[in-house]
């Protein structure tokens, strides 16, 4: 299973890749309406800033654009670092964030960004939270990282804009003007028979786009899960090393309520 663990940046990207290609297509294809010259930079400057989701400054600035994370505050990073390190885990090369949406529990993303929801951390400070159950679940993101699970996630996530911005307008659109038969069943057909097209024509990058929409909105979805199902129990086993029982069923209980699928016993 940690070899399982060590191997799921290449599962996220494969499972991630179609629809951060599908954006970056359709981001290029919005950019021609400028004209070539300007559209062809306007889309490298926005896949170059995917490239610097990878660099540690990058990441910093990025988890802030696309998560909305503040950075914790100097005595409250202190005193993590400190009950972690009871517990033989170390803070000190992680970044800590504080979120008050969007996160159940904790999470962590890119190479060293770990954030904790507010919630949560009142939860601590107030004692209604032990500090092994904390210990547990600041192991089982240490995991993550370690496992670099998340490791392209910023990266993809914002060359998959477009694609997702597209997909949360057309999908309620067209549930209200198709059937649901119809949505399901003829929105395939009319998708092939444009690949089918494009390439009768000769036209190799509608193609290449139609495709990755195609695997982005069929493929990747049940490729995620399952991804996101190894990564949840590999962490779960790292932690199990570190925190006590009782800690390691509070981690549990925050993935299944992040990931109700990942009931599986361990």
């Amino acid at each position: 299973m940690m070899m399982r663990g060590r191997a799921a940046p290449w599962r996220a990207a494969v499972a991630q890749g179609p629809a951060a290609t599908a954006g970056a297509g359709i981001a290029g294809a919005l950019g021609l309406l400028a004209g070539p010259r300007l559209g062809a930079a306007l889309w490298l400057g926005w896949v170059s800033v995917a490239g610097l989701a990878l660099t540690r400054v990058g990441e910093r600035a990025m988890v802030h654009l696309v998560h909305g994370w503040r950075p914790m505050a100097a005595t409250q990073v202190g005193q993590l670092r400190r009950t972690a390190a009871g517990y033989g885990l170390d803070l000190t090369q992680t970044d800590l964030y504080l979120a008050r949406t969007g996160v159940v529990g904790a999470a962590a993303t890119g190479r060293r960004s770990l954030v904790l929801r507010d919630s949560l951390l009142r939860a601590w400070t107030s004692g209604s939270l032990t500090d092994p159950a904390l210990a547990a679940i600041l192991g089982h993101e240490l995991a993550h990282l370690r496992h670099r699970d998340q490791r392209y996630a910023l990266a993809l996530y914002w060359l998959a804009l477009p694609f997702t911005a597209l997909r949360a307008f057309a999908t309620p659109l067209g549930h209200r003007l198709l059937s649901a038969r119809a949505w399901r069943y003829g929105l395939p057909v009319v998708l092939v028979t444009a690949v089918i097209q494009s390439f009768l024509a000769g036209d190799a990058w509608t193609v290449a786009v139609l495709l990755a929409v195609a695997a982005a909105v069929w493929v990747c979805p049940p490729l995620a899960r399952h991804g996101t199902v190894v990564q949840e129990l590999a962490a779960d086993r790292s932690v199990a090393r570190v925190g006590p029982d009782a800690g390691l069923r509070e981690v549990r209980q925050v993935a299944a309520q992040r990931l109700p699928v990942a009931q599986s016993p361990r």
